[in-house]
């Protein structure tokens, strides 16, 4: 009961007593009825008036309370994010700590072996030492790829401390909410002081939140943003030509396209994901552990050079490109994850130990290039597909000849109206792949897996591939290896 109610509650015992003593017949005087009718009515009001804000208040504070809950679970979620970036990163770091160990123990056994040679062997110690200097070379990139990293996951842990002291700060302004609401005993002064210090708490609070989202605005902008976007985009030239084929004076073909050139480059752990390179020129460029996911490579243009080998003239005066493996454009523990890459003009491509799940290489060419022998074929002049997981993937009308497919997993990859005549296919996994009107003539292997692969009026005329043990396979029109057709019911 607040003061000014005890007083109208003492005014009116004192005129009741004052009325008391007057009897049945005693007339009371107009003005004190009055008197007494606006002080009860100004009792009332104030009882009113007193609920009206207790009650007024509950709602306010119980506002309050859902905001901050909201704030609570918007700066958790944040924090979880931040957290799975942390996992990322550290993995990549113990990625490139495992793959700084390898080169130093691949230099320590080289080492040994150097030093064991006499004068007699100066070519294989050469070789040796050159070796040895590339791997040196290569540890040095690594590690201060590793400084990068190292210094991105600090900026995450120091922005996810600071965002766990601030949801422990909200946390306990979120209990002194919660009792607030459940203290209705409260009077009006009592939670004007408690919303008052509420107030205090949630603008300091509204300070740090402000504070700390402009600290996680730059984290964020340096975990997620890509600055290779802009270095490549400056490396864009966008150039139009025209072409008089007859001489005529009269233009016969105008072409515009972009210009990216990639040479005999070679490219380790960066961040190359959506990336537009059409058009662009990759030729002999060793992509090593780079993200290349959702970029797009569509007519790209990567027909290998010699950069290690070397040109051979010939009678009619036609130079013979002598190259060895390392003149391949490559893309070595890469990730082309939902990749797009139509028209790719790439012939004698190497993947080795990458992510190709979901790209799409429809209309590609990957078949060798008659002008480039290689020295160091591994048994092919044509592309090589080795270790890769490629789950989904899309060669559809790609050329695929003489390629070397090893170890792959193609589960629920599309071949449609590829070619892969004369490739040598060996222990890859192609469950549920569709090989619809695809040429696999003159084509080798083992030890693939065939369970629900899908042979619709595709050719297998002198092939030498074993499908015993596969089930679910779908013969449809299919040439056999011996020339025979399946029609609609047979097998080959």
């Amino acid at each position: 009961m607040t003061s000014k109610t005890k007083t109208i509650f003492a005014i009116l015992l004192m005129i009741t007593f004052s009325l008391a003593g007057c009897t049945g017949s005693q007339v009371i005087d107009e003005s004190a009825r009055e008197d007494i009718e606006n002080l009860s009515a100004s009792n009332n009001e104030n009882q009113t008036n007193l609920a009206t804000g207790i009650s007024n208040v509950e709602i306010d504070i119980t506002a309050l309370s859902t905001s901050l809950g909201t704030l609570s679970g918007d700066l958790t979620n944040l924090g979880n994010e931040l957290t799975v970036k942390e996992t990322s990163l550290l993995a990549t770091i113990s990625i490139a700590e495992e793959s700084i160990a390898s080169l130093e123990e691949h230099n320590s056994a080289l080492l040994v072996t150097l030093s064991g040679m006499n004068d007699s062997n100066s070519d294989e110690s050469n070789a040796l030492q050159l070796q040895i200097n590339e791997n040196n070379l290569e540890i040095t990139s690594l590690e201060l790829a590793l400084v990068q990293v190292n210094s991105d996951l600090v900026v995450v842990q120091n922005t996810i401390s600071s965002l766990n002291s601030t949801v422990t700060n909200l946390e306990s302004t979120l209990v002194t909410v919660e009792q607030s609401v459940g203290d209705n005993s409260l009077d009006i002064t009592e939670n004007n002081e408690a919303i008052y210090q509420l107030s205090e708490q949630l603008n300091i609070l509204s300070e740090e939140i402000s504070l700390l989202e402009i600290d996680l605005q730059e984290a964020l902008s340096i975990l997620y943003s890509n600055p290779n976007h802009d270095i490549f985009n400056d490396m864009t030239i966008t150039q139009t030509e025209e072409y008089d084929f007859d001489g005529d004076g009269i233009i016969d073909y105008t072409a515009t396209y972009r210009m990216i050139v990639l040479a005999c480059s070679e490219i380790t752990f960066e961040d190359l994901s959506n990336i537009d390179f059409s058009g662009g020129q990759m030729s002999s460029t060793d992509f090593r552990y780079v993200d290349l996911s959702f970029s797009n490579l569509s007519d790209v243009y990567a027909e290998p050079t010699t950069c290690d080998g070397y040109m051979t003239p010939t009678d009619s005066g036609i130079f013979t490109y002598n190259g060895t493996i390392w003149d391949k454009t490559m893309f070595l523990h890469s990730d082309l994850s939902n990749v797009v890459a139509n028209n790719m003009y790439a012939p004698s491509i190497a993947f080795a130990f990458s992510n190709l799940d979901d790209a799409d290489f429809t209309d590609s060419y990957f078949s060798n290039d008659s002008s480039m022998s290689f020295i160091e074929d591994f048994g092919t002049n044509g592309s090589l597909f080795d270790m890769n997981s490629a789950i989904g993937a899309i060669f559809d009308n790609a050329y695929l000849s003489n390629a070397s497919l090893y170890g792959n997993n193609f589960t629920s990859a599309s071949f449609i109206d590829a070619y892969l005549d004369v490739s040598e296919i060996e222990m890859n996994d192609f469950t549920d792949a569709d090989f619809t009107g695809t040429d696999l003539s003159n084509g080798t292997g083992y030890d693939n897996v065939w369970d629900g692969a899908d042979f619709s009026y595709a050719d297998l005329t002198d092939s030498d591939f074993d499908f015993s043990g596969s089930t679910g396979i779908t013969w449809y029109f299919t040439t056999c290896s011996d020339g025979s057709n399946t029609g609609s019911s047979g097998s080959c």
